[in-house]
């Protein structure tokens, strides 16, 4: 589905025809093209709309989340830590809601631009600063609750993840899909085995509307547990 194009100075953002897309059908036909079915075709568009300069705003996201990572094992005392994360991403949604005024609570007349729109796809920079205010936030909450207040048993399947983030990123990109695959085939099988007719494949994979988050669930389940099956090895992917 196409995202809303903008207006006015908004449309210099809008998909495929903005200064990334441009600069990537001029920096990208210079390569060769010769794996199929792309042979001999010029470069044009990517259907998603990501472009290659997307990594800019991606920078600004890890450097804010080394900012994050470099308090918290600071030797401040742990209120002030909490003080600063909440300060940053208050911060970070004054600057957002200053680039595009789409995520005013309230719509107010005359107050209509888009200087930086927030949109996640293609990880503009408004969506940076967006998106690292409700991580400050977040993290500020979790540090409160886990490491202050010392409430940490509930925490555990997320730490699982945490511990092997790199890996959990990396499976979700490449074997996501595979994952899903190997679900339906085993899980077929089960339900041969029992007769069930709408057993368990049927339930995670099958055509009704609660399939589709289901099965994202069983597949996130599946690389959840080789996140803890590394844990208990203590394997842990480190860059």
């Amino acid at each position: 589905m196409e995202w809303t194009q903008f207006g006015g100075f908004g449309s210099h953002w809008n998909k495929h025809v903005n200064a990334a897309a441009e600069i990537d059908r001029k920096l990208l036909n210079r390569l060769p093209r010769d794996a199929e079915p792309f042979r001999g075709q010029k470069f044009w568009i990517n259907d998603g709309g990501y472009q290659t300069l997307n990594f800019i705003p991606s920078l600004a996201t890890m450097l804010l989340g080394l900012m994050a990572g470099t308090v918290l094992r600071s030797s401040q005392p742990d209120g002030e830590k909490v003080k600063w994360l909440l300060k940053a991403g208050a911060i970070c949604f004054v600057v957002s809601m200053a680039l595009d005024t789409s995520i005013w609570p309230v719509a107010i007349p005359n107050c209509n631009w888009h200087f930086a729109p927030i949109v996640k796809r293609i990880w503009t920079p408004g969506w940076a600063v967006f998106s690292s205010g409700w991580t400050f936030w977040m993290l500020a909450a979790f540090f409160w609750v886990i490491d202050i207040r010392q409430w940490r048993r509930w925490s555990w399947p997320l730490m699982i993840v945490g511990m092997n983030s790199i890996a959990m990123y990396v499976m979700a990109q490449l074997i996501k899909s595979w994952t899903g695959g190997a679900l339906k085939t085993h899980l077929a099988t089960i339900d041969a085995l029992f007769g069930w007719k709408d057993g368990i494949n049927f339930a995670l994979f099958g055509d009704h509307p609660l399939a589709i988050p289901l099965g994202h669930a069983a597949r996130l389940f599946g690389l959840w547990l080789i996140c803890v099956w590394l844990y208990s090895r203590k394997i842990f992917v480190r860059v």
